[in-house]
């Protein structure tokens, strides 16, 4: 897969080559054959799936932009010149913010969505699968990250809102599901993401009636 995905990169002199993934032996549903995006094609055509909401129900929704590194590889000279670094003080979370800049600095980016795919196996045992303290106050900052990178782009506006939404709503489910803190904590915990001015902007902002169709059973 790594060596398919390079000499395309190279072939094609492209920033990022991105490929697509088995999750637990299921495909990705894909909208696009084997392409070569310019950077308008990728505000246009890559970013907005980079928001949709990843569930199983994903496979008939037709998203195929997922946010892992481990589908993508990235020229060094553009990481150089861009400056991207993972940022080490999260845990967690750290992949989407560096897919997500790369996606937004790159001049162009290779499609490869035919077999030569990465395969993912979620289990139980993972730290994303079980209670993370600290997921609140994660994506505050991950909030933060994606408005610095895309607000000049009016077009994604619906789908980050939309996403904000998501993430509290797994905020929620975190603290209160996941967690063995007392109940004195726990509503602590809950304060933060209630208190939360993204969260906040983002419920004001997004109008079930103004969803796209594929949005709003979820909403």
């Amino acid at each position: 897969m790594c060596e398919v995905m390079y000499a395309s990169g190279v072939r094609e002199n492209a920033d990022v080559v991105m490929c697509n993934e088995f999750i637990n032996d299921k495909k990705c549903s894909i909208l696009m054959e084997n392409c070569v995006l310019s950077k308008n094609d990728i505000e246009r055509k890559i970013l907005p799936d980079f928001f949709a909401k990843k569930t199983d129900d994903t496979y008939q929704m037709g998203v195929t932009v997922w946010w892992h590194v481990y589908t993508k590889i990235f020229r060094r000279q553009f990481i150089e010149k861009s400056g991207l670094c993972f940022d080490t003080q999260l845990y967690s979370g750290e992949d989407f913010l560096y897919s997500l800049k790369s996606l937004c600095l790159a001049e162009k980016l290779v499609c490869i969505f035919d077999a030569h795919c990465y395969h993912y196996m979620i289990r139980s045992s993972s730290i994303t699968q079980n209670y993370r303290y600290g997921f609140i106050e994660k994506n505050f900052k991950i909030f933060s990250e994606i408005n610095n990178c895309v607000t000049d782009n009016q077009n994604l506006f619906e789908r980050i809102n939309f996403y904000i939404i998501i993430a509290a709503a797994d905020m929620i489910n975190n603290e209160l599901l996941k967690s063995h803190l007392n109940k004195k904590e726990k509503i602590k915990r809950l304060d933060l993401i209630a208190k939360s001015p993204e969260i906040k902007a983002a419920v004001q902002n997004v109008s079930k009636d103004k969803l796209s169709f594929q949005y709003r059973g979820l909403l």
